[in-house]
């Protein structure tokens, strides 16, 4: 229950509630109909600012995946770590990077199981890893403060030298090596 929309689940019933209430004010303007609609409002009003947070860009996976549609050939896979953000560095996919990148990837998190870590690292030829923002953006302070704790960024310098990565190309949000296969 730690993820925001695990609230879906109560959209259905509030907008069910909203709409009788709404038909109901339509047809008949009775007081219980008023409370209903308000008490639906006042909850949909609640949840605008989640799915604002839910719904907020990520330039940081943007620009990432802009260079690595440019730059990888799009045969080759890519080993991705997020560290640019709490949110990233908690899911165990991330389809993002593939989706906007139009490349394969394996997303690099401690949910990957072991045997899918040995495929990844003898299968790709690339490994990018977004960097933590340094300045908070508002909502993630306001998200840290809700939720108690930030997750330290994972060191991959174990991975990168075990790849006998190189240094391609870094710029303040992201860096991206290439391994040995890959070179």
């Amino acid at each position: 229950m730690g993820h925001a929309y695990y609230c879906l689940p109560f959209l259905a019933p509030i907008c069910a509630i909203f709409g009788k209430s709404a038909g109901s004010l339509l047809t008949q303007g009775s007081r219980p109909a008023w409370l209903a609609f308000l008490l639906a409002a006042g909850i949909l009003a609640g949840c605008l600012p989640m799915a604002a947070y839910l719904l907020r860009p990520d330039s940081t996976l943007r620009e990432t995946a802009d260079w690595m549609q440019t730059n990888i050939p799009p045969t080759d896979l890519v080993i991705i770590k997020a560290n640019h953000s709490d949110y990233t560095r908690e899911y165990p996919e991330l389809p993002g990077f593939s989706y906007l990148s139009g490349r394969k990837v394996w997303t690099w998190t401690p949910h990957l199981a072991p045997k899918e870590r040995e495929r990844a690292v003898q299968t790709s030829r690339w490994i990018v890893e977004t960097r933590p923002l340094y300045q908070l953006v508002w909502w993630e302070r306001v998200r840290e403060k809700i939720k108690g704790h930030q997750r330290e960024p994972e060191d991959i310098t174990p991975l990168l030298a075990q790849q006998k990565a190189i240094l391609k190309h870094q710029t303040p949000r992201f860096r991206v090596f290439q391994t040995s296969q890959g070179r």
